[in-house]
């Protein structure tokens, strides 16, 4: 195996713990990995090892991330099969390594496929029915949207403040929360790995809550239209009449809007991507 050179904030996340200590002793090898609009992650490969590392950036909580809440859902869905291992977790420098899982990340086309709706419904299922974990937080979209909406911009990028309150307004009136099951809650085709045994990846938005928002994420993540909406709930095997995932869908579509604002990330989105969740915001 040839060395990689070690980026020094690599090296100093793999000094935090002993297992990074003791890697660093060894020859390595360093790949970036691909990854979200706001974290690093680099693959780190050793005589004994294979790892993703993730480094966090600054200011996630004011978008609505809870890092020790992740941890407990990464580790109860691990256990269940549905997520890589946990290794380390340092909640003050942000710090997340798991066991690196040799399979595709999905695309968007993959995602957006009737195998591929089944397959996720599928797994969503067993997701929400393992028993809520201790420690992880309870998922209120109300809270959520004030989170967000308090972190938009003085001056509008994309949305002004006043558009997106008033969706969000409206969508919190029509949804109303029913049941109580562990969440994803931002079921990207990003975090999602593997061909037959998928796993899911960054639960730094996990949560208790209803599962018809897990639902609606994937479904708006990847423009659903009717039918494959109604797929994916056909898989999931929930009873979720269209009307209300058409509600949830509208709460997360305001989610996600502030969510791009406030951490200045449009530019992150496709423009096909960007103009569509656009147009089912704007009033």
């Amino acid at each position: 195996m040839t060395a990689t050179a070690v980026p020094e904030p690599l090296r100093a996340a793999l000094l935090g713990f002993a297992a990074g200590r003791a890697a660093l002793a060894q020859v390595l090898r360093v790949r970036p990995l691909p990854s979200g609009v706001r974290n690093r992650v680099f693959r780190v490969t050793g005589r004994d090892l294979d790892w993703a590392v993730r480094l966090g950036a600054a200011g996630a909580g004011s978008l609505g991330a809870d890092r020790d809440s992740e941890v407990r859902a990464w580790e109860a869905a691990a256990a269940a099969g549905l997520a890589p291992p946990l290794v380390h977790f340092d909640g003050d420098g942000d710090v997340l390594v798991s066991g690196f899982v040799a399979a595709p990340t999905w695309t968007r086309r993959r995602a957006r496929s009737m195998d591929g709706i089944r397959a996720i419904g599928r797994r969503l299922a067993r997701l929400h029915s393992l028993p809520t974990p201790a420690g992880v937080r309870a998922f209120s979209a109300r809270e959520a949207m004030r989170v967000l909406l308090a972190a938009l911009p003085p001056a509008p990028r994309r949305l002004a403040r006043e558009r997106l309150e008033r969706h969000a307004a409206a969508a919190l009136a029509d949804f109303v929360g029913e049941g109580a099951a562990l969440c994803h809650l931002d079921l990207h085709h990003r975090n999602v790995i593997g061909r037959s045994a998928v796993l899911f990846i960054d639960w730094e938005y996990a949560g208790v809550g209803d599962p018809a928002i897990d639902l609606a994420a994937y479904a708006c993540y990847h423009d659903f239209d009717a039918a494959r909406r109604d797929a994916l709930v056909v898989a999931h095997g929930a009873a979720v009449p269209a009307a209300r995932l058409d509600a949830a869908c509208r709460l997360f579509d305001g989610l996600q809007a502030c969510w791009y604002e406030a951490a200045d990330a449009w530019g992150a989105l496709p423009p096909a991507r960007r103009d569509e969740l656009l147009a089912r915001v704007l009033p």
